[in-house]
């Protein structure tokens, strides 16, 4: 059991974690099988992710952790958590470019934890893809009961997209495994093409601007909407789009994929 005296950070805290809450959290099918869901937890802190995985796995989660920006993006492709929780201060990278580049290849629910207190900060991460915002200090039956509610939205979304699976189009499209076929070929995307697609679908059925696609493929760089409209092109013909069915330009707006994938 871990003791208030232990806490070396007073200002976050950690009630008795001898009781956990017993309503079971289910995580998604990976193989046929049903496995605990695996969590993330990104903080340099190693007493906090240490605490932070004993109270999920206290409540049936699986935890890995990551002490940097770099070493989650590589524990994001080779371990594919369901879940990450986020802290903001990272000694490599600010949190905020982490989500950006964690939302150009993948949809796993993120949760950011933070001491951060401005409402700015919070309006930024939700902004950039986050799903959700637990300031420091919080409750642990907090923490649980918000990477509950982010497991039911996402098994909600897994289940009305076929396992993640999208048909748009003529397209056939793993978002998880990112992989494209038309017509049963696999058209093995290069990574801008992914990520051009994978922006759009994720918010298919309204327009991307110009501006808001450019900032996810490309965060923190300037290309204009000449070298935008390049790339769009390339990747129309990639997919077979060549009549601009799939990727449809909403002049002096940006692009779009209808929901429908029609």
């Amino acid at each position: 059991m871990m003791k208030e005296s232990e806490n070396p950070n007073p200002r976050i805290y950690f009630p008795d974690m001898t009781e956990s809450i017993n309503e079971p959290v289910r995580g998604q099918r990976r193989g046929g099988k049903s496995l605990q869901p695996l969590a993330m937890i990104v903080d340099d802190d190693p007493y906090l992710a240490k605490v932070l995985c004993f109270i999920l796995e206290q409540n049936q989660f699986k935890c890995t952790t990551a002490a940097t920006g770099a070493s989650a993006l590589d524990g994001l492709a080779k371990k594919r958590p369901d879940v990450i929780f986020l802290d903001i201060l990272l000694p490599d990278m600010d949190g905020f470019e982490l989500i950006t580049r964690i939302r150009q290849v993948s949809p796993v629910p993120i949760l950011v934890i933070t001491a951060l207190p401005e409402t700015r900060n919070k309006v930024r991460a939700l902004g950039l893809g986050a799903d959700d915002y637990l300031s420091k200090p919080f409750d642990y039956d907090e923490l649980v009961a918000k990477a509950r509610a982010l497991m039911r939205r996402l098994a909600l979304n897994v289940a009305g997209r076929g396992e993640g699976v999208l048909q748009v189009g003529g397209l056939r499209v793993d978002l998880e495994r990112r992989k494209v076929w038309r017509e049963g070929q696999d058209l093995d995307l290069g990574s801008i093409h992914w990520r051009l697609l994978y922006n759009l679908l994720v918010r298919r059925g309204r327009v991307v601007s110009y501006d808001e696609l450019q900032d996810s493929v490309w965060p923190g760089a300037h290309h204009g909407l000449g070298y935008l409209r390049q790339w769009v092109s390339r990747l129309r013909r990639r997919i077979g789009d060549n009549d601009a069915h799939i990727i449809r330009n909403v002049p002096g707006q940006g692009y779009s994929i209808e929901s429908n994938g029609q």
